[in-house]
């Protein structure tokens, strides 16, 4: 504040208690030497000290810069106030004056001086440091800064901008500092265009977590102040300005901040507490979380957090990390977030603290979307499991999301789906198992079709863990096995689905083994010791049943895999590709040996059962043939009248790691007959498939096709993503990994088998390598139609194990692991990974993945019982 004395101008500062003005003069004599240049002497007056400081440079010099000989600095403090004047600056400037006309270099000074004159308003526009007015100026700012530095609350005022703190001028940001107290934090300083008389400034609002002042603050410092109690604000439109009321205090706002008031008035009449949580969200909704105004936030809640350890404070606080940490394109901001590992101990406490009512509004008042409602009730509720008081505080969260979205859109099944799980989820902590039960079953119900997921997990997803897939469908059989029936037992049906899904789960084999009924049982048991260590076992007899020819809906309907039968994307691609003649391959017969029934009796009933069994060729049979030299290992089948297979000549001999048992032979045979019957053979051959988008085949006729599959595969990789928020919602977390987005890996797989053959010429469509052809089955529509081959094969050998390790076998790289696969088990075995993280024999796991789950079902019992009636197969014992 400035004030007239016997010296002139005189400025006052508030100051904290115990501030050294001594040690102010000393750094104020240090500054004017390195800033100023000038010689500086510090002398004791009555209360305090002066410093007097005077110009070295020449006259001609200071007159040219427009500088006074020297300054007087006058400090002197009283009760909390430090006086700040300059008793000689009149005297000290007609000194200059007089100096600068005397002297040898009179004439030269007086005629700089009317020249700096001239040019004297463009020396002031230069900057600060070449005037005299200004050099004044800077000394009171260095004093405001001096003192401001000193106040214990100085950091209490932030550093981060706030859309509801206003630009402060140094006056205002002094006396802000001299009116904090320790752990007090300025919350908003809002200017208004009311001014009383008297005075030179319009009053500001001031609201901090502890008080309410009205400042009116000019160059010079505090013209008046004052504090108001604790009160609620009410701002009323008018015209213009709006007028904001507090304690009988009537102000009107500015034109550019009416709508910040209206703001800052829902937080006034709160405790300090409520006040601080308050003005964080408000800035987090007045600006960008992702700014310096989320900073800002995350500071007002850190601190709320250290003054109490409130288990609302800190989810808050977790909330506006999320915020900032925010993905584009998420559910939320919570999708993707990692629990903080307290977060067990810090919601303990939250029954005692508030009801379900309360929490909702809660979450309400900080704006959360329907995700994060739903997503921070799942979460309370798995960390306290057991804890029927932790589940009826989140239903109402979990059930007004479910409700909200509901009647936004009805089109959003991915998460009403994810909903009803949390919900039933909540439910069944709290007994209610019926009303869990009526609802998991109606949205099970209405899932869509998610089996291409099954097919394109990611490169890194672990199907031994239950990762990649069906998940959701997976996690909803999971809450229905100690729903549905029995509370003291698991429903075996519900677990014989979760195991088809999840094939590769030890958990849902051994639970099957235990508890399933009828022949599954025995099933689940032979799967479940082949992903035990040590894994698969040694040769079984065959049976020695005649195969009888399947119905024409049995082969299509149920041989062929789901996700290829009829109206489906993948049957339209197969479509495609079939109108492609088959090549002529008989030659192949002349080099080849033929199998008879006397020298090779086992292969020839196989393929004599297989041919049979599917109603291939003219005579509903097939020849098979030994091959040598480059087609010595391997099972290959070729259309024709009658169609052949080609064994390769290893299988057959004794001395052979590739030789074939019974069983195994079956199965491949099964296999490739399988290839012949749905046509794969003119597309999944590697002859063949190099000239698949030759001339003889219009590349723009297939493209159209994989472009509905893409866009299929898009809405699906929607619906599977939400499956990542069932692990984090729903409680998935035992047993599932974060869901992979299935549309970016089927357009990763078509890049890469599909799309890398477009252009490419015949003779570098031949450059495959054996790694290559392992991923034969890629090349073919995606995996499916080795699958629907491997489904043939399993129905005719009936022997999973056989079916496992004749895959192995048929492939010259693969066979080396098959002793590792024996001795540490499928599940460890499929769970190796490469140094990047990827898995080292994905492409078998998924292949293997897709015959457990056949082998586990109705369907295949149906068909093997109806292939070979009466049969006294082991696995069926």
């Amino acid at each position: 504040m400035e004030t007239e004395n016997e010296n002139g101008a005189e400025w006052r500062f508030q100051i904290p208690e115990g501030y050294d003005h001594g040690k102010l003069a000393a750094d104020l004599s240090s500054w004017l030497r390195e800033k100023e240049g000038m010689e500086s002497d510090i002398r004791e007056i009555p209360g305090g000290f002066q410093v007097e400081a005077r110009h070295t440079r020449s006259a001609v010099s200071r007159l040219v810069r427009r500088k006074a000989s020297g300054y007087a600095v006058a400090l002197v403090r009283g009760d909390g106030i430090l006086s700040v004047s300059f008793p000689d600056r009149g005297a000290a400037s007609e000194a200059s004056e007089k100096e600068d006309s005397r002297g040898i270099f009179g004439t030269a000074s007086r005629a700089l001086n009317r020249a700096a004159g001239l040019a004297g308003e463009v020396a002031e526009g230069i900057g600060d440091v070449w005037t005299e007015r200004n050099t004044f100026t800077q000394i009171l700012e260095f004093i405001g800064r001096n003192i401001g530095k000193n106040f214990p609350a100085t950091d209490g005022r932030l550093d981060h901008p706030s859309p509801f703190i206003e630009p402060l001028s140094m006056m205002e940001t002094n006396w802000i500092d001299s009116i904090l107290k320790p752990g007090e934090i300025l919350l908003a300083w809002l200017k208004t265009s009311t001014r009383e008389e008297g005075l030179s400034e319009e009053w500001a609002f001031a609201l901090t977590s502890e008080k309410i002042y009205l400042a009116a603050v000019s160059a010079r410092g505090l013209e008046a102040g004052k504090e108001i109690p604790h009160s609620p604000m009410h701002v009323t439109n008018a015209f213009g300005r709006d007028t904001a009321t507090i304690d009988a205090v009537t102000l009107r706002t500015e034109l550019s901040n009416d709508h910040l008031f209206r703001r800052i008035a829902e937080i006034t009449d709160l405790d300090p507490e409520g006040r601080m949580a308050g003005a964080a969200r408000l800035v987090l909704q007045e600006g960008d979380p992702k700014s310096q105004q989320g900073k800002h936030a995350l500071t007002l809640m850190d601190r709320l957090c250290r003054r109490r350890n409130d288990p609302l404070h800190q989810l808050a606080r977790f909330y506006v990390q999320a915020l900032i940490r925010q993905k584009k394109g998420s559910n939320g901001a919570f999708d993707g977030a990692v629990l903080p590992p307290d977060f067990p101990g810090i919601t303990a406490p939250l029954p005692n603290r508030l009801t379900a009512t309360e929490l909702l509004q809660w979450a309400k008042s900080w704006n959360m979307n329907t995700w994060d409602r739903l997503t921070i009730g799942g979460w309370i509720g798995n960390a306290h499991p057991e804890s029927v008081p932790h589940a009826r505080v989140t239903e109402k969260l979990i059930f007004e999301a479910r409700e909200r979205r509901q009647k936004e859109s009805k089109k959003a099944i991915e998460f009403q789906t994810i909903a009803d799980i949390a919900y039933a989820e909540n439910l069944t902590r709290q007994g209610r198992r019926k009303e869990a039960a009526e609802i998991l079953e109606g949205r099970f119900s209405a899932l869509p079709d998610e089996r291409e997921s099954d097919l394109l997990p990611e490169q890194d997803a672990r199907l031994t863990q239950g990762e990649g897939g069906q998940l959701v469908r997976a996690r909803i059989l999971e809450l229905l096995i100690d729903l549905r029936g029995d509370p003291e037992m698991a429903d075996p049906d519900t677990l014989a689905e979760l195991a088809v899904l999840q094939p590769l789960v030890s958990e849902r084999l051994e639970a099957l083994s235990l508890y399933g009924q009828g022949k599954i049982r025995k099933r689940a048991q032979a799967a479940f010791h082949m992903l035990a260590e040590p894994g698969m076992g040694e040769p079984h007899e065959v049976s020695a049943r005649d195969a009888v020819p399947l119905s024409a809906k049995e082969v299509e309907e149920g041989l062929r895999h789901p996700a290829a039968r009829e109206g489906t994307t993948f049957n339209r691609i197969q479509g495609f590709l079939a109108e492609k003649h088959a090549p002529d391959h008989s030659a192949l017969k002349s080099f080849a040996k033929r199998v008879t029934p006397n020298e090779h009796p086992e292969l020839f009933k196989a393929i004599a059962d297989g041919a049979k069994m599917l109603n291939l060729g003219d005579a509903g049979d097939a020849e098979g043939y030994i091959t040598y030299g480059d087609l010595d290992v391997g099972v290959r089948g070729h259309e024709g009248k009658p169609p052949f297979i080609l064994i390769g000549g290893q299988h057959t001999q004794t001395d052979s790691p590739f030789l074939l048992d019974a069983a195994e032979a079956r199965f491949l045979i099964g296999a490739e007959l399988g290839h012949i019957r749905f046509g794969h053979e003119r597309i999944t051959s590697r002859e063949v498939w190099e000239g698949v988008f030759s001339k003889t085949l219009s590349v723009m006729g297939v493209i159209p096709v994989f472009g509905t599959y893409m866009e299929k595969l898009g809405r699906l990789g929607k619906f599977a993503k939400a499956a990542g928020a069932a692990k984090r919602i729903g409680g998935i977390h035992r047993y599932l990994s974060q869901a992979r987005d299935v549309a970016s890996t089927a357009t990763d797989y078509y890049g890469r088998y599909v799309g890398t053959e477009l252009g490419t010429d015949e003779k570098e469509g031949r450059q495959m390598d054996e790694k290559d052809a392992e991923k034969e089955e890629l090349m073919g529509a995606f995996r499916v139609m080795q699958l629907t081959a491997d489904r043939v094969g399993l129905v005719l050998c009936a022997d999973i194990d056989a079916a496992v390790r004749a895959m192995f076998k048929s492939n010259r790289s693969r066979i080396r692991s098959l002793p590792a696969a024996r001795s540490q088990g499928l599940k460890n075995f499929l769970s190796e990974t490469e140094a990047d993280g990827s898995l080292r024999h994905f492409e078998l796991a998924i292949r293997i993945a897709s015959l457990f789950s056949f082998y586990l079902s109705e369907e295949f019992e149906r068909l093997r019982s109806h292939a070979f009636p009466d049969n006294k197969h082991r696995a069926f014992e």
